[in-house]
C-alpha cells in the first residue's frame, strides 16, 4: 500500500509540474485581451493635445466615445494606443500603410485625400476662412488688395495651403506661404511686429478657438464647405462600426457639449446652421 501511495503522489507531481512548463490555453480557455485601436493622432490645437495632455482634444475625446459605444455593443473593452505626428502627410501614411489603425487630427476629408485613404462619417462640419488683422482687407475688395503684392500663408500639406494655391495662381500678385507647420505658426506671423503675413486661410474651428481670440477678423468664406473625418485605410473593417457610432453620436447632446467645450457657443451654433437646424 505504502509503494502505491508513493507512486500516487509522485505521478501528482508529475502533472502539476508538466502543467508549470505547458503554455497558456489559447481559445476560450485564455483570458481574453482588449482588441487593441492603434491611432496616428496629429496634434492640432483643439483637436488633438500634446500626449498626456488633458483635455486631450476633441477628436480624441471623440475616439474614448467610440471606445466606451464598443464596450456596450460589443461586450468588450477596446484599448486605445497613440503615435503622434504634426502634420497630416504622416497620418495618411501610417494609416495607409496599415501602421495605424484610424487617423485623427482636424484632417479635412477631400476627394484627392480619398484616392488613397477612405473616410469615415464626418466629425465636423468645416470650410477655408480668410483672416487678417482689424483694417487691412475689406470683405468685399480683398482679392483685389491681396493682388497689390500680399503674403497669404497657411499649414503646410493643408486644404488652406491648396486653396492658397489656387488663389495665388488665379489672382497673380500674391505671395503664397503655405510650409507652416502649425496653425499657431500662422497666427503668431501674422501677430507679429512687423508682421510674417498679411492674410492666411485656416479652418473655420481655429478662428473660433484661436484667432477670434488674437484679434484677428473673419474677412471671408473661401471654396466649398467641407467635413472633418477620421481617416481610414482602404476597405477598412472599422468602417461600419465607426461610422454607426458618429452617426449616432453626432447628433446627441454628449456632441454638442463636446463642441462647446473645445470650440464654444459660436461654434455650437455654426454646426446646427450648417445642418438648417437654425
Amino acid at each position: 500500500m505504502r509503494k502505491l501511495a508513493s507512486f500516487a503522489v509522485a505521478i501528482a507531481l508529475l502533472v502539476v509540474v508538466a502543467g508549470l512548463l505547458l503554455p497558456p490555453p489559447s481559445g476560450a480557455q485564455a483570458v481574453a485581451r482588449a482588441p487593441e485601436l492603434r491611432v496616428m493622432a496629429r496634434v492640432s490645437g483643439r483637436f488633438v493635445a500634446a500626449a498626456g495632455s488633458e483635455p486631450p482634444g476633441f477628436d480624441v475625446d471623440l475616439l474614448r466615445r467610440f471606445a466606451a459605444w464598443h464596450r456596450v455593443h460589443q461586450a468588450k473593452d477596446l484599448k486605445l494606443t497613440f503615435n503622434y505626428a504634426s502634420t497630416v502627410g504622416p497620418v495618411l501614411e501610417a494609416v495607409q500603410k496599415g501602421a495605424a489603425d484610424v487617423g485623427v487630427g482636424g484632417i479635412t476629408a477631400t476627394a484627392e485625400r480619398a484616392k488613397l485613404v477612405d473616410f469615415t462619417s464626418g466629425t465636423l462640419p468645416v470650410r477655408s476662412v480668410l483672416v487678417a488683422p482689424p483694417g487691412l482687407l475689406d470683405a468685399k475688395r480683398w482679392r483685389e488688395q491681396l493682388k497689390g503684392g500680399l503674403r497669404l500663408g497657411a499649414t503646410v500639406g493643408s486644404t488652406n495651403a491648396a486653396e492658397v494655391d489656387k488663389l495665388a495662381a488665379s489672382l497673380g500678385g500674391v505671395k503664397a506661404s503655405t510650409g507652416f507647420a502649425s496653425n499657431e505658426a500662422v497666427f503668431e506671423a501674422l501677430g507679429a511686429k512687423p508682421r510674417g503675413l498679411d492674410a492666411a486661410l485656416v479652418d473655420l474651428p481655429q478662428y473660433w478657438t484661436t484667432g477670434k481670440a488674437k484679434g484677428l477678423v473673419l474677412v471671408d468664406n473661401v471654396g466649398q464647405p467641407q467635413t472633418m473625418a477620421f481617416v481610414l485605410r482602404k476597405g477598412s473593417p472599422l468602417a461600419a462600426e465607426l461610422n454607426q457610432f458618429l452617426d449616432s453620436f453626432t447628433h446627441s447632446s454628449d456632441y454638442f457639449q463636446l463642441i462647446r467645450r473645445y470650440f464654444g457657443q459660436d461654434a455650437e451654433q455654426m454646426v446646427r446652421l450648417s445642418r438648417g437646424q437654425g
